[in-house]
């Protein structure tokens, strides 16, 4: 009967790492969604703060365009990241740094102005804006990367767990 507890309890314990191992994957996949469209967003930021150096150097009506096609597409990019960080949230409920990205306000505020006042300061505040966006992109980047590496261990180490269980049912299933 000890045996039998004993079987009993490995196959148990072996059925909470695959749960476990289920939901870290999920979240896992979560992470790796979330990371993609950070890399979406730092191309388009990283492209419009080429082009806002253009811009303040003189680059005129065409360059502004250049400059606020790719920040309207890093701005759709940060409010996919948004909606994708709550979903990893859910999967993970304490990802530390991950509300940084903020995209409801991006570019807003300079947005008429760089085209109607085109000239340096304004080309300088929205440059501004661009560099600091980047850098948030940058953190989160890290901070999910970080997170993501973190998960996978622990996958490697449910995964070594579970093989260890599966030897040592197999060895009290041939002592029977």
């Amino acid at each position: 009967m000890g045996q039998d507890t004993g079987l009993l309890q490995l196959q148990k314990e072996i059925g909470r790492l695959e749960a476990e191992d289920k939901e870290l994957q999920e979240a896992l996949d979560a992470g790796r969604d979330v990371h993609f469209q950070v890399e979406n967003a730092l191309n388009a930021l990283d492209s419009a703060e080429n082009w806002g150096v253009v811009d303040m150097m003189g680059g005129g009506m065409m360059t502004t365009m250049m400059k606020r096609d790719r920040m309207n597409q890093a701005k759709n990019a940060m409010t996919e990241i948004e909606y994708l960080l709550r979903k990893f949230r859910a999967e993970l409920s304490d990802i530390a740094g991950a509300d940084t990205v903020g995209a409801a306000n991006f570019g807003k505020e300079w947005s008429m102005m760089d085209y109607l006042m085109d000239g340096f300061f304004i080309d300088y505040m929205v440059q501004q804006e661009i560099t600091e966006s980047l850098s948030n992109m940058q953190r989160l980047e890290k901070e999910i990367e970080r997170v993501c590496a973190t998960i996978q261990q622990r996958k490697e180490e449910n995964q070594r767990k579970k093989t260890e269980l599966r030897q040592e049912w197999q060895t009290q299933m041939e002592q029977l």
